[in-house]
């Protein structure tokens, strides 16, 4: 099933999506799909990620260095990934 959302966007947030559109060769709403996507994956994980952590501090629990950092370089990936996003 496919829904459709109305999106309104101001002047320049329409002209940077059709420069980039233009540099990509490719359609707004590929781009704009693309990123609702990246999005909502991206916070999913962190919404997973808090609950998981949540679990660990309830339960007093420990975890293994290794996969602690691991997580963390994940969060700090995901988290270079915004500020990218933002700073654009």
């Amino acid at each position: 099933m496919v829904s459709t959302i109305a999106l309104d966007l101001d002047d320049r947030t329409v002209a940077r999506l059709r420069t980039v559109c233009s540099a990509r060769n490719r359609q707004p709403l590929e781009l704009v799909r693309q990123a609702v996507a990246e999005f909502l994956d991206r916070e999913e994980g962190l919404a997973e990620d808090a609950a998981r952590w949540h679990g660990y501090d309830a339960e007093n629990a420990t975890i293994d260095n290794d996969i602690g950092a691991e997580r963390l370089d994940r969060l700090g990936a995901r988290g270079r990934r915004t500020a990218t996003l933002v700073g654009e």
